[in-house]
Parts: C-alpha cells; structure tokens; sequence
C-alpha cells in the first residue's frame, strides 16, 4: 500500500486507512471521512474517478433545489447576495444591508419578517462587535456548536453517550451530562465527529478540565493527565 494516500484529500473526502477489500474485489478499499463527519469504505478507484463526499453532497445538493430563491429581494433593510450553508433544509444567506455591511441570517427569519437589519437599527454586530473573534472561518460562524442545531453534533453527542452507557468515564456517575472533544474542536476539524474522539462527563467535572487547562488547544494527553489527578483526589 501507497501510505501516501492515508490522510489524502478526495473533494470532502480524507483517507484514513486501509481496509480488507470485499471478497472478489482486488481494488484498494479505504475507510475515508467526510466533512459532514460520517465514515464510508470507498475503494481508490472510486475515489480517483471523482466520489466526492460519504452521499450528503447530493442530499445537499437536492436540498438546494427546494430552497426558495431570495437572491436579491429586499427584506427590510437586507438584500440577500447568497447561499451559505444549508443546515436541515435551512438556508443561510450572506446578505447586504443598505448601511453597507453585511450579515448571515437564515432564510425563516428573513421571510418571517423576525430580521430586517444586521443591526445597524440596535447595536452592533459582526465585525463591529466588540464580541468579534477574527480566527473562526465562515462555515464555524454558522456551524458553531449552540448557535443553530448542528444535527452532526447531536448525533455525535448522542451516539458517545449511548456508547458510554450515559455515565461519566471518571467518576462513574449518571446525571447532568456533557460530551467533552479529547482532540479540540477548534484545532482538530477531521476528529469533530469522530465517536472515538468523544468522551462523557458529568457537567461539573467538564467544567473543571476546562478550568485547569483552557478551550481550544485541548489533547487526549491532557484528558489522560487530568483524569489520573481527579481518582487521586477521591
């Protein structure tokens, strides 16, 4: 096997390894991830003749073509220039206010009359916002975890709990729980939605890694460190 291709890029496709073929089948198979976080086997002629993503780019893709177009129609004082994400047959459009500044908002609020400024009427937003962070992409604005239902998060969420029979993997306890990321969310965008990337814990015990070690720059070494030093402590 070529190890050129692990970690290989394939349109929202990356390799991660190598896989017995089906019987029959003398084609290379691999274990490849999506962008949308779901894992698919996908042989490497198939990639190479052009598979781009696990299936969703043709479900978003279907998605588009139900979407209303609100290109270029004025909803109080916003113009609509484009689509951004689609998010459970949602769009999000980038649209241009008559101040001049531009915005993201989803296509029920502009339609339901709930968002007709950037925000310019009542304080600012965006760049203008003194809340700003210059370092998160365009897609992270509006896939950002507790800003709009991510459903690949919740699936994630869910499937790590069910996993760890909805117990906290360092103090053995049900109760209010969360789902911690071992390699960061931020840092680590190909481990997002991974199951094995995931680990639950009880709210307050989450809360104190964070205290200790920061968000943003985590690793499974931290986790390790940090869960040794709770046992000793109880």
């Amino acid at each position: 096997m070529k190890t050129s291709e692990i970690g290989k890029r394939y349109n929202k496709l990356i390799i991660l390894k190598k896989i017995k073929p089906k019987k029959g089948r003398g084609d290379k198979t691999f274990l490849c991830i999506c962008d949308c976080g779901k894992k698919k086997k996908i042989t490497l002629s198939h990639l190479k003749k052009g598979t781009k993503s696990c299936g969703c780019l043709s479900k978003e893709l279907s998605s588009k073509r139900r979407i209303v177009n609100l290109k270029n129609k004025y909803f109080g004082l916003l113009r609509p220039i484009k689509i951004i994400k689609i998010i459970n047959n949602r769009a999000f459009w980038l649209c241009r206010c008559k101040c001049g500044k531009k915005s993201i908002v989803p296509s029920n609020n502009l339609k339901s009359g709930n968002t007709k400024s950037c925000g310019c009427k009542h304080h600012p937003k965006g760049k203008e916002s003194k809340l700003w962070k210059k370092d998160i992409s365009m897609e992270d604005r509006i896939n950002k975890r507790g800003t709009v239902k991510n459903i690949f998060y919740d699936s994630w969420r869910k499937k790590v709990m069910e996993r760890d029979s909805f117990t906290c993997k360092i103090s053995k306890q049900k109760g209010k729980l969360e789902v911690h990321h071992l390699f960061a969310w931020n840092k680590y965008p190909q481990k997002r939605y991974d199951v094995n990337n995931g680990v639950t814990l009880l709210k307050k015990i989450h809360r104190l890694f964070h205290k200790k070690y920061g968000l943003g720059n985590n690793t499974i070494q931290q986790f390790n460190e940090f869960k040794k030093q709770y046992e000793k402590r109880t």
